[in-house]
Protein backbone atom coordinates (compact mmCIF):
# COMPACT_ATOMS: atom_id res chain seq x y z
CA UNK A 1 0.00 0.00 0.00
CA UNK A 2 2.78 2.42 0.95
CA UNK A 3 4.78 1.73 -2.21
CA UNK A 4 1.67 2.21 -4.35
CA UNK A 5 1.08 5.58 -2.67
CA UNK A 6 4.62 6.70 -3.45
CA UNK A 7 4.12 5.67 -7.09
CA UNK A 8 0.96 7.72 -7.70
CA UNK A 9 1.91 10.71 -5.53
CA UNK A 10 4.09 12.58 -8.10
CA UNK A 11 1.49 12.21 -10.86
CA UNK A 12 -1.35 13.36 -8.62
CA UNK A 13 0.60 16.39 -7.45
CA UNK A 14 1.42 17.27 -11.07
CA UNK A 15 -2.28 17.11 -12.01
CA UNK A 16 -3.26 19.32 -9.08
CA UNK A 17 -0.55 21.87 -9.84
CA UNK A 18 -1.58 22.02 -13.51
CA UNK A 19 -5.20 22.73 -12.56
CA UNK A 20 -4.16 25.53 -10.22
CA UNK A 21 -1.89 27.15 -12.84
CA UNK A 22 -4.48 27.32 -15.64
CA UNK A 23 -5.52 30.78 -16.81
CA UNK A 24 -9.03 32.06 -17.53
CA UNK A 25 -9.39 34.35 -20.56
CA UNK A 26 -12.52 36.53 -20.71
CA UNK A 27 -13.97 37.43 -24.12
CA UNK A 28 -16.95 39.72 -24.65
CA UNK A 29 -19.41 38.85 -27.40
CA UNK A 30 -21.19 41.85 -28.93
CA UNK A 31 -20.39 44.37 -26.18
CA UNK A 32 -21.27 48.04 -26.82
CA UNK A 33 -23.64 46.97 -29.61
CA UNK A 34 -20.64 46.10 -31.79
CA UNK A 35 -20.37 42.99 -33.93
CA UNK A 36 -17.09 41.97 -32.34
CA UNK A 37 -15.43 39.43 -30.10
CA UNK A 38 -13.08 41.28 -27.77
CA UNK A 39 -10.28 40.47 -27.65
CA UNK A 40 -10.40 38.89 -31.09
CA UNK A 41 -7.07 37.08 -30.70
CA UNK A 42 -6.40 34.98 -27.60
CA UNK A 43 -3.23 33.06 -26.87
CA UNK A 44 -4.01 30.18 -24.54
CA UNK A 45 -2.03 27.30 -23.09
CA UNK A 46 -3.23 23.73 -22.72
CA UNK A 47 -5.68 23.61 -19.82
CA UNK A 48 -6.63 27.28 -20.03
CA UNK A 49 -10.29 28.26 -20.16
CA UNK A 50 -11.91 30.86 -22.41
CA UNK A 51 -15.05 32.45 -20.94
CA UNK A 52 -17.45 34.04 -23.42
CA UNK A 53 -19.64 36.85 -22.02
CA UNK A 54 -22.75 37.51 -24.14
CA UNK A 55 -24.19 40.99 -24.72
CA UNK A 56 -27.34 42.16 -26.56
CA UNK A 57 -28.99 41.17 -28.44
CA UNK A 58 -28.51 37.64 -29.75
CA UNK A 59 -25.13 36.14 -30.56
CA UNK A 60 -23.38 32.79 -30.54
CA UNK A 61 -19.99 31.15 -30.23
CA UNK A 62 -19.53 28.85 -33.23
CA UNK A 63 -16.46 27.00 -34.46
CA UNK A 64 -15.25 26.93 -38.06
CA UNK A 65 -11.99 26.32 -39.91
CA UNK A 66 -9.70 28.88 -41.49
CA UNK A 67 -10.40 27.50 -44.95
CA UNK A 68 -14.19 27.74 -44.63
CA UNK A 69 -15.15 30.85 -42.62
CA UNK A 70 -18.63 31.18 -41.10
CA UNK A 71 -19.36 27.46 -41.58
CA UNK A 72 -19.22 24.75 -38.88
CA UNK A 73 -15.89 22.93 -38.79
CA UNK A 74 -17.68 19.58 -38.42
CA UNK A 75 -20.79 17.99 -36.94
CA UNK A 76 -19.02 18.24 -33.57
CA UNK A 77 -18.08 21.91 -33.87
CA UNK A 78 -18.16 23.91 -30.65
CA UNK A 79 -21.45 25.81 -30.48
CA UNK A 80 -23.02 27.77 -27.62
CA UNK A 81 -26.40 28.05 -29.28
CA UNK A 82 -27.95 31.49 -29.77
CA UNK A 83 -28.00 33.57 -26.59
CA UNK A 84 -30.69 36.27 -26.68
CA UNK A 85 -30.25 38.79 -23.86
CA UNK A 86 -31.31 42.36 -23.03
CA UNK A 87 -28.14 43.03 -20.99
CA UNK A 88 -24.96 41.16 -20.20
CA UNK A 89 -25.94 37.50 -19.91
CA UNK A 90 -26.16 35.90 -16.47
CA UNK A 91 -24.19 32.91 -17.78
CA UNK A 92 -20.87 32.55 -19.56
CA UNK A 93 -19.96 29.86 -22.06
CA UNK A 94 -16.63 28.30 -21.10
CA UNK A 95 -14.41 26.40 -23.52
CA UNK A 96 -11.39 24.47 -22.25
CA UNK A 97 -8.29 24.49 -24.45
CA UNK A 98 -6.96 20.95 -24.82
CA UNK A 99 -4.19 21.66 -27.33
CA UNK A 100 -2.55 24.64 -28.99
CA UNK A 101 -4.05 24.18 -32.45
CA UNK A 102 -5.93 27.27 -33.70
CA UNK A 103 -9.63 27.44 -32.85
CA UNK A 104 -11.58 29.72 -35.22
CA UNK A 105 -14.73 31.22 -33.71
CA UNK A 106 -17.54 33.15 -35.39
CA UNK A 107 -21.06 34.36 -34.60
CA UNK A 108 -23.63 32.37 -36.57
CA UNK A 109 -26.34 35.02 -36.29
CA UNK A 110 -27.51 36.41 -39.66
CA UNK A 111 -24.57 38.10 -41.42
CA UNK A 112 -22.58 38.85 -38.25
CA UNK A 113 -19.64 36.70 -39.32
CA UNK A 114 -19.35 38.44 -42.68
CA UNK A 115 -19.49 41.79 -40.89
CA UNK A 116 -16.37 40.94 -38.91
CA UNK A 117 -17.69 39.06 -35.87
CA UNK A 118 -15.01 36.38 -35.62
CA UNK A 119 -11.95 35.56 -33.53
CA UNK A 120 -9.21 33.00 -33.11
CA UNK A 121 -7.69 31.18 -30.17
CA UNK A 122 -3.97 30.55 -30.80
CA UNK A 123 -3.58 32.29 -34.14
CA UNK A 124 -1.11 30.53 -36.47
CA UNK A 125 1.52 32.26 -38.57
CA UNK A 126 0.78 34.00 -41.88
CA UNK A 127 -1.04 33.59 -44.14
CA UNK A 128 -3.59 31.89 -41.85
CA UNK A 129 -4.29 35.04 -39.86
CA UNK A 130 -7.51 36.47 -38.49
CA UNK A 131 -7.21 39.40 -40.92
CA UNK A 132 -7.27 37.01 -43.89
CA UNK A 133 -10.09 35.00 -42.32
CA UNK A 134 -12.21 38.15 -42.07
CA UNK A 135 -11.52 39.03 -45.71
CA UNK A 136 -12.73 35.60 -46.82
CA UNK A 137 -15.73 35.85 -44.46
CA UNK A 138 -17.07 38.90 -46.28
CA UNK A 139 -18.22 36.73 -49.18
CA UNK A 140 -19.11 33.63 -47.14
CA UNK A 141 -22.64 32.43 -46.41
CA UNK A 142 -23.11 31.96 -42.67
CA UNK A 143 -24.27 28.54 -41.47
CA UNK A 144 -25.02 27.74 -37.83
CA UNK A 145 -23.92 24.43 -36.28
CA UNK A 146 -26.79 22.03 -35.73
CA UNK A 147 -25.83 20.84 -32.25
CA UNK A 148 -24.85 22.67 -29.07
CA UNK A 149 -21.64 21.42 -27.44
CA UNK A 150 -17.97 21.93 -26.82
CA UNK A 151 -18.26 23.90 -23.58
CA UNK A 152 -20.20 24.47 -20.37
CA UNK A 153 -22.40 27.28 -19.10
CA UNK A 154 -21.58 28.70 -15.67
CA UNK A 155 -22.73 31.68 -13.63
CA UNK A 156 -21.42 35.02 -14.86
CA UNK A 157 -20.03 36.53 -11.66
CA UNK A 158 -19.43 39.91 -13.34
CA UNK A 159 -23.02 40.44 -14.50
CA UNK A 160 -24.39 41.38 -11.07
CA UNK A 161 -26.92 38.55 -11.07
CA UNK A 162 -27.81 36.95 -7.78
CA UNK A 163 -28.69 33.62 -9.32
CA UNK A 164 -26.39 30.62 -9.51
CA UNK A 165 -26.39 28.07 -12.30
CA UNK A 166 -24.14 25.51 -13.92
CA UNK A 167 -25.28 23.65 -17.03
CA UNK A 168 -23.43 21.43 -19.45
CA UNK A 169 -23.21 21.99 -23.19
CA UNK A 170 -21.35 18.76 -23.79
CA UNK A 171 -20.01 15.86 -21.80
CA UNK A 172 -16.32 16.58 -22.43
CA UNK A 173 -14.02 19.55 -22.73
CA UNK A 174 -13.45 20.89 -26.21
CA UNK A 175 -10.52 20.38 -28.52
CA UNK A 176 -9.83 22.15 -31.76
CA UNK A 177 -12.66 20.13 -33.32
CA UNK A 178 -15.34 20.54 -30.63
CA UNK A 179 -17.10 17.90 -28.53
CA UNK A 180 -20.42 16.33 -27.64
CA UNK A 181 -23.88 17.86 -27.62
CA UNK A 182 -26.18 19.45 -25.07
CA UNK A 183 -29.12 21.86 -25.01
CA UNK A 184 -29.52 25.61 -25.19
CA UNK A 185 -31.73 28.37 -26.54
CA UNK A 186 -31.99 28.50 -30.32
CA UNK A 187 -34.19 31.55 -30.88
CA UNK A 188 -33.00 33.95 -33.57
CA UNK A 189 -33.24 37.71 -33.71
CA UNK A 190 -31.12 40.80 -34.05
CA UNK A 191 -31.28 44.26 -32.47
CA UNK A 192 -28.68 46.83 -31.51
CA UNK A 193 -29.52 47.38 -27.84
CA UNK A 194 -26.38 47.94 -25.79
CA UNK A 195 -25.48 46.60 -22.37
CA UNK A 196 -22.81 47.11 -19.70
CA UNK A 197 -19.28 46.58 -20.94
CA UNK A 198 -16.77 44.42 -19.14
CA UNK A 199 -13.14 44.93 -20.10
CA UNK A 200 -11.64 41.57 -21.16
CA UNK A 201 -9.05 40.29 -18.71
CA UNK A 202 -6.83 37.25 -18.24
CA UNK A 203 -6.80 36.03 -14.68
CA UNK A 204 -5.61 33.04 -12.71
CA UNK A 205 -8.21 30.32 -12.10
CA UNK A 206 -10.70 31.14 -9.37
CA UNK A 207 -11.03 30.07 -5.76
CA UNK A 208 -12.76 26.86 -6.75
CA UNK A 209 -9.57 25.60 -8.40
CA UNK A 210 -7.54 26.62 -5.36
CA UNK A 211 -9.99 24.82 -3.09
CA UNK A 212 -9.71 21.70 -5.24
CA UNK A 213 -5.92 21.88 -4.93
CA UNK A 214 -6.09 22.21 -1.13
CA UNK A 215 -8.52 19.30 -0.80
CA UNK A 216 -6.40 17.24 -3.15
CA UNK A 217 -3.26 17.82 -1.08
CA UNK A 218 -5.14 16.95 2.11
CA UNK A 219 -6.46 13.79 0.49
CA UNK A 220 -2.99 12.75 -0.65
CA UNK A 221 -1.58 13.44 2.80
CA UNK A 222 -4.27 11.23 4.32
CA UNK A 223 -3.50 8.52 1.77
CA UNK A 224 0.21 8.59 2.58
CA UNK A 225 -0.48 8.56 6.31
CA UNK A 226 -2.78 5.58 5.91
CA UNK A 227 -0.17 3.77 3.81
CA UNK A 228 2.47 4.26 6.46
CA UNK A 229 0.18 2.76 9.08
CA UNK A 230 -0.29 -0.26 6.84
Amino acid sequence: MYLHTLTILPFALFQLASAADSTAHDVTVGANAQLLFSPSIVTAAVGDKVNFHFFPSNHSVSQSTFGAPCVPSSSLATFSGFQPTASESTEVFTVTVNDTKPIWIYCAQDDHCGAGMAMVINQPSAPNTLANYLIAAESAKTVAPSTVGGGVFTENLSSGSGSSSVSSAGGSSSTSTGSSAGTSSTSIGSTTASGPYTTPTAQKSNGAAEARLQWGVLGLSALMFGGQLL
